[in-house]
C-alpha cells in the first residue's frame, strides 16, 4: 500500500472518529450559567431530582472573580428534573426540567433571585413559574402563621384561619389550571406533589384522586 492510499485511510478514520465523538456530544446534556450579585465564595449544587430520592451529582464553588458555573449532566433518556442549589441562601434554589439533547443556560441575580432567567429548556420555564407561585404562597401563609401566633381573641383567629385556608385555595386553583392546560407536560408532575409545608401538600383532598390518575 503506497503513502498516499495510507494517508488516505488514516484521513476517512480520523474524520469518523471526529464525527462520531461530535455525534456523541450532541446528545449530551449540559447546565451552565452566569451569577450576579456574588461577594463571597457560594456553593452551586447540581441534584438530579427523581420520585424516590433527590441525588447529589456535582457541586462548584463561584466567587466575585469566577461567576460561573457548568455540569455536564450525561445523556438523558427521557424529561428529567434538575435542582440547582445556591448554599447558604435560604429558599434560593431553582428546579429545571430538560428534555433529552436540551441544554440549560441560566442567568441569575442572587439579590433577585426569583427573578432568574433560563434558555434552551422550554419545560423549565414552566417550572419557575410553579416554583414562583407556591414561594408567594409560603410567604403569606408565614405571614399569617405570625399573626395567628399574637391573635388574642377567637374572632380574630378565626378570621385569620379562613385567610390561611384561603390562600391554600387559591394556590390549589392556580396548580390546578397549570394541570388542565399542561397535561403532557412533566412539570404538571411536580405541580401535583407540591407542598405548602413539609407535612402538607397542595393536593391533600379526596377529590384530588382525578387529578392523581392522570400521572399514574
Amino acid at each position: 500500500m503506497n503513502t498516499r492510499a495510507i494517508l488516505k485511510l488514516l484521513f476517512i478514520a480520523v474524520t469518523t472518529m471526529v464525527l462520531a465523538l461530535s455525534c456523541t456530544d450532541d446528545k449530551q446534556s449540559k447546565i451552565e450559567g452566569k451569577v450576579d450579585g456574588v461577594d463571597t465564595l457560594v456553593q452551586v449544587t447540581l441534584l438530579r431530582q427523581g420520585f424516590a430520592k433527590t441525588e447529589l451529582l456535582e457541586t462548584i464553588k463561584i466567587s466575585p472573580q469566577k461567576s460561573t458555573f457548568r455540569f455536564k449532566v450525561g445523556e438523558l433518556t427521557e424529561p428529567t428534573f434538575f435542582q440547582l442549589r445556591f448554599e447558604g441562601r435560604r429558599n434560593q434554589f431553582m428546579v429545571l426540567l430538560l428534555e433529552p439533547t436540551e441544554n440549560a443556560a441560566v442567568e441569575v441575580d442572587l439579590k433577585r433571585f426569583s427573578s432568574y432567567t433560563v434558555s434552551g429548556a422550554d419545560e423549565s420555564l414552566k417550572t419557575q413559574t410553579l416554583t414562583r407561585r407556591l414561594a408567594q404562597t409560603i410567604k403569606s401563609l408565614d405571614s399569617l402563621n405570625v399573626l395567628l401566633g399574637k391573635a388574642t381573641t377567637p374572632a380574630a383567629r378565626q378570621s385569620l384561619n379562613a385567610e390561611f385556608e384561603a390562600a391554600i385555595d387559591r394556590q390549589r386553583e392556580f396548580s390546578t389550571k397549570f394541570i388542565w392546560d399542561n397535561p403532557m407536560s412533566r412539570a404538571s408532575v411536580m405541580a401535583l406533589y407540591q407542598k405548602v409545608s413539609d407535612n402538607q401538600f397542595v393536593f391533600d383532598r379526596e377529590e384530588d384522586v382525578q387529578l392523581c390518575l392522570l400521572y399514574t
